[in-house]
Order: structure tokens, then sequence, then C-alpha cells
């Protein structure tokens, strides 16, 4: 009854937005339980439980282009939810900034200083860091073609061990022993992975410097023994995630430094992301993931578009963008990072499916956020500048808007 009600109440809100061309609230409870015991004579019961709330909404721009977002919360028990108004806000929010979003100027092509603040920083690095944490064997076939395939696929991270992968300012711990931070509970704790070798805390990144990768029973060259990192997809990856900044600036101090990047590049504006896509997020039928799909078969990394991305200028003026996504982004750019925010944020999210070893894998995980095999990572980040990044528009097709108007608009 507590869910249903979730459900229903959260979803009345977009009566009032005619504006929003198509609504959902989702609410999931799961619980499962699994024994394990192995011929080694280990024996583990794990309970779990999660709660999810996602509110999607659709839209198009004035030009047609097709617009989404959605809100979610996510906890251990549905008890340990936001109040009712509290989702409802969340829900309101995302869809009057959709609404906002559908008279934004579109940025067809950007080069320079990117900011990512807090949430997008966090879908980030679930995005694209988060894979290159693990090290898995590459298969090995008597097919010439299939072996060169798959050392395409092979992590760049694992033939950089022992060398500097960030800023000399940054550390990567993932603990997923620890179950709570600064009073919230961290979703991505468990105490043994899929593969029955318990948890541990594993230091991946000390000073900018790679000390180790997660590991499962896999064996890797350089890698001794499985952090107890299996968590039920092709690569390892991590519960709790923590990328501690040893200095770092006010959120102020961080734009200002932005802005300064950008007035050394040559422009008057740089830009601010505040919202990435998630694919976890998104029903089967979201025009999102057939534009992402068409940007990996231009080669894009595997990063969802930024929905909420600002020109900034110096006089603080803001200008909302359409879409963008980033576009020839390799893993040495995580070393060319400017500067971080001192404060961390803390998110909880679905494990993207970009954790998976390769694209095939991606596609049919690509709608387990809601399903009874979801698995959290906890991201504690601070906010992330990079010096020079590259973006493009990322709309699509662009359909004809509606013929007539909503039936909830007021004649």
């Amino acid at each position: 009854e507590h869910m249903s009600r979730i459900a229903k109440e959260t979803s009345l809100v977009f009566r009032d937005l005619p504006q929003i061309f198509a609504s959902s609230v989702q609410v999931s409870s799961t619980v499962s339980n699994r024994l394990y015991l192995d011929s080694e004579g280990n024996f583990h019961h794990v309970a779990t439980e999660h709660c999810a709330v996602v509110s999607r909404a659709k839209t198009q721009a004035l030009d047609g282009a097709q617009l989404g977002d959605s809100s979610f919360s996510y906890s251990k028990k549905c008890s340990e939810q936001p109040t009712f108004d509290q989702l409802k806000k969340s829900a309101v929010d995302m869809a009057e900034g959709l609404i906002a979003r559908r008279s934004a100027e579109p940025l067809f092509i950007y080069s320079g200083p990117v900011l990512f603040e807090s949430e997008a920083a966090a879908a980030f690095v679930n995005q694209v860091l988060v894979k290159l944490l693990g090290g898995s064997p590459v298969p090995e076939t008597g097919e010439q073609q299939l072996n060169t395939a798959f050392e395409a696929l092979l992590n760049p991270f694992i033939e950089r061990l022992n060398t500097r992968v960030l800023p000399r300012s940054l550390n990567v711990i993932n603990d997923p022993l620890k179950t709570e931070h600064n009073g919230r509970p961290l979703l991505g704790s468990y105490v043994v992975d899929s593969e029955g070798v318990p948890a541990r805390r594993t230091e991946l990144v000390s000073n900018g410097i790679l000390q180790t990768l997660l590991s499962t029973r896999s064996p890797v060259k350089g890698i001794p023994s499985s952090s107890g990192s299996h968590r039920g997809f092709v690569n390892p990856l991590p519960g709790n995630i923590f990328i501690e900044p040893q200095e770092g600036l006010s959120m102020a101090d961080l734009k200002s430094e932005l802005l300064a990047l950008s007035e050394d590049n040559g422009s008057d504006f740089a830009l601010v992301i505040r919202k990435m896509r998630s694919m976890a997020d998104m029903g089967e039928s979201d025009s999102s993931f057939e534009d992402w799909i068409g940007t990996q078969m231009r080669g894009d990394i595997a990063a969802m578009p930024a929905v909420d991305v600002v020109k900034v200028y110096a006089d603080g003026r803001e200008v909302a963008l359409m879409p963008m996504v980033i576009v020839d982004f390799v893993d040495s750019h995580f070393k060319d990072i400017a500067a971080t925010s001192l404060e961390t944020f803390h998110y909880d999210r679905v494990i993207s499916a970009f954790g998976s070893v390769n694209f095939l894998s991606m596609l049919t995980t690509v709608n387990t956020g809601l399903q009874g095999s979801q698995q959290f990572v906890s991201i504690i980040t601070p906010a992330l500048l990079f010096e020079d990044m590259d973006l493009r528009n990322a709309v699509g097709f662009k359909p004809k808007l509606p013929a007539v108007p909503h039936p909830l608009t007021e004649n």
C-alpha cells in the first residue's frame, strides 16, 4: 500500500504540467537472499533489500527535438525513502527543468574547459572511470580476428600499473565494507562478492599513481588475487568508490578557475555540466537511448548525453543549452583534470552497464535499473574541472510537434 501510494501521488504532479508530453513513475522493492557454498568450504548467506523510485518525463523542444529526463531515489528500504512531499518536489523540479530546456540554445561544437558539478561528476565517474578500475583477462580464441577484437577491448589501465593516471592531488579507494558516509547509508556496501570472496578495502590510486586494479578469481597479470569485486557483471566493479582530493577549491573558486581557463582559451564562455542521463534510469522506448546508440556508431565514448548543460559567461550570466555529448575523450585525459572541489558529494547509483567489457554486454544489461539483479555503487567525488574537453550537440531525430494541444491544457 505504501509503494502504491508513492507511485500514485508522485505521478499526479505531471497532471499540472501539460508541456510534458509523456511521464511515468516506477516504484520497485527488491528483496533477495543468496546462499553460497563452494568446494573450499566457504559458506555465505547474504540478504539484501533495495527500494527505488524513478520518475521519467519526455517532451519536445520548440524545434521538435526529443528531450527526456528523470529523477530517482534509492534506499535500502522503502520506509527509508524521502517523504511524499520530497519525492513529488523532486519530480516537479526535474519536469520544470525539462520544460525550461525546450527553448534552450543549440551549441553544435565546443572545445574548451568543462566543469562537472556534483551530480554530473558522479555520473561521469560511474559511466567512464569505474570501468577502468577493474582488471579482466582478455579471452583468447583460435581466430586471429576475434583475438584482435578482444585485445582492442583491453582496459588500458592494466598496462599502466605504477604510473600516473590522475592528478597527484587525488586518491581513489574502494571500500565496500564501509556502511555509511557522513551519516548516510552507502548502498554500494557488501560483505562478500558473487564468487564468494570476502569484500575488502582496496587503495587503487595514491597521489595520482595507479597502485592496483579491482579483480575477481580470474587471474590477471600483475594482480595476485581477487579483491572480492565480482558483482555479477563481466568486469570487476567497485562497491563504495571514494575519490579523495588532498587539495581543492570552493565551488565559487572552482567556477572562477573555469572562467580563467576559458579566457586563456580565447573564449568568452565556458561550459558547466550539472546532470547527465543515466541509462539505468531510462525506459526501453526512451529516445535518448536511440540517440546514444547513434553516437556510439560514430565512435564516441560510452557516456550518456549531458542534459543539463549551460554556457557560463564572465559576468555570471548563464545560458541553457540543448543536450550535448562528449567526444574524443580517452583515458589519459583523466591526468589533465585541472582542479577539483575540496568538498565531496555522495550519490548512490545503479551500476552502469558501461562497466561491461564490450558493447554487446552493454546492450543486454541496459535496462536492469529496476530489475532484481540490480547492483549499486556509491560514489563520493568532488566536482571535476577539465581544462580541455570536446563536446557536440547530441540532438538526433526531430519529429514534428503534436498537432493538437495536450489533453490537460486548459482551453
